[in-house]
């Protein structure tokens, strides 16, 4: 997993429509603004790359992606933010394993259950 760590404006998205572009990704990021916002870009540049979703759908597991088989997280500290659920998130960490696997229905339901 690749991280793109910029200043706000730098070109953190640009650059992630255009990796999403050259390798069939699925955008995702915080909101139907964004979304919308993802979508004219890529357009406006003549990248072809599927529909973005939001945080809540992808979340949720309710995207339709055929033969997508790659995320990319657009503001992942606006993501695992949401994941909190409005605590404070001190630290986090990360591991550069292109084996690994993240699956969002379990993580969802792995999370749903903490909280009930």
């Amino acid at each position: 997993m690749e991280v793109i760590y910029k200043k706000p404006g730098a070109g953190k998205t640009t650059e992630l429509i255009n990796m999403c572009a050259q390798d069939i990704g699925y955008i995702v990021c915080a909101n139907e603004k964004q979304v919308k916002m993802i979508a004219q870009m890529a357009k406006e540049r003549g990248c072809k790359i599927p529909y973005p979703t939001t945080f809540e759908t992808f979340l949720s597991g309710k995207y339709y992606a055929p033969g997508v088989k790659k995320f990319y997280i657009d503001d992942a500290d606006r993501l695992i933010n949401k994941l909190a659920r409005g605590n404070e998130v001190k630290a986090v960490t990360m591991s550069d394993c292109k084996d690994w696997h993240f699956d969002p229905m379990k993580a969802n339901a792995e999370l749903g259950a903490r909280w009930r």
